[in-house]
């Protein structure tokens, strides 16, 4: 990796105001909250290499559901909360499991993407239950489609590497990411989305 431990937890910081709940009035307007829109402003830039990345994922696994989590971010004016495009790929399962998913998130505030894994039952809400249904150690029979996918982010992210998921579950000190009180923010939450 580019980056240690320490040095993703100062730039996690730069993005989320140490110090200051979310729900202070000072929050929305402290410059790392700032930082964050200049970042999804900027990201509109990268949307059609993104696009372009979930076309060819789709033409790699012809007929399989494939989820699109940003596309707000076609847009400068983006009300998004994310510093990464995501989407979900659909796993083959057997009809009597939940369903499997394996997310991929590619940050436009660092150079790394990273997976995880979620299973669910139909009709759960995505939103709900994230920390028992999410996993960013992926289970054996999805690492092959991450090794794949892997290649495809790499070519249309030039410079861009995977991020381990040991790395994503860090703990950054000192701020609320998003629905993520003190304590409980992760490097993922800071540096890719803090929605899950």
């Amino acid at each position: 990796m580019k980056h240690t431990v320490e040095q993703l937890i100062s730039i996690s910081h730069r993005y989320f105001p140490r110090g200051i709940p979310s729900d202070d009035p000072r929050y929305d307007t402290a410059p790392e909250i700032q930082r964050q829109r200049d970042a999804r402003s900027r990201a509109a830039n990268d949307y059609p290499a993104w696009r372009g990345l979930l076309g060819r994922l789709g033409e790699l696994y012809p007929g399989t559901y494939i989820e699109n989590r940003s596309i707000g971010l076609q847009s400068r004016s983006a009300d998004n909360c994310d510093r990464c495009f995501g989407c979900y790929l659909e796993l083959p399962h057997d009809p009597s499991e939940p369903y499997r998913y394996l997310g991929l998130f590619v940050s436009f505030v660092v150079p790394y993407y990273t997976f995880h894994h979620l299973h669910a039952n139909k009709g759960w809400d995505i939103r709900q239950d994230y920390k028992e249904r999410f996993d960013f150690i992926l289970p054996g029979d999805a690492e092959p489609y991450a090794i794949a996918i892997a290649k495809e982010v790499e070519a249309a992210f030039p410079g861009h590497e995977r991020m381990p998921g040991e790395i994503a579950l860090t703990l950054v000190p000192e701020v609320a990411a998003g629905r993520h009180l003190y304590g409980e923010a992760l490097i993922f939450d800071c540096l890719f989305s803090d929605i899950w």
